[in-house]
């Protein structure tokens, strides 16, 4: 399947400095446009949350980077919608 996501709104996000702990909340919609075989004419669209808490990896300075993959992540998906095929 396809799926074109649209842009969510940012609902929360803080990072701790000492800890380079990031927590954030989005919210999301996204829709699905075909697929292969029997979903070859699937719609549907999706909307939801979804919640990240991720150890930041950190700058030659201390500082958190923005820019390094996080050392560790866990993202909550929590969605619900429709999907006709």
């Amino acid at each position: 399947m396809t799926e074109d996501r649209g842009a969510g709104k940012l609902l929360s996000s803080s990072v701790n400095p000492h800890s380079c702990l990031f927590t954030g909340t989005q919210q999301l919609t996204w829709d699905v446009t075909g697929g292969t075989g029997q979903f070859d004419d699937a719609t549907g669209r999706f909307t939801g949350t979804v919640s990240a808490v991720a150890l930041l990896a950190r700058n030659p300075d201390g500082s958190c980077s923005f820019t390094q993959f996080p050392r560790h992540e866990v993202d909550k998906f929590v969605e619900s919608g429709t999907l006709s095929f």
